[in-house]
């Protein structure tokens, strides 16, 4: 791993931590698993998500 792929690399870890993090606590208020809302996040974050565009 190169010095400048650290930084891109840390903010998709941050970015993934930030939106589980508002949307855990939402599902769970709805009764639904937290499996499913991490992997709606992995599908925003990941590559054919937002973070793609």
């Amino acid at each position: 791993m190169d010095a400048h792929d650290a930084p891109a690399f840390l903010h998709e870890v941050i970015l993934f931590l930030a939106l589980a993090g508002v949307l855990i606590p939402l599902l769970q208020r709805r009764s639904i698993n937290p499996v499913l809302g991490f992997l709606a996040v992995g599908m925003i974050v990941g590559p054919f998500g937002l973070a793609g565009c």
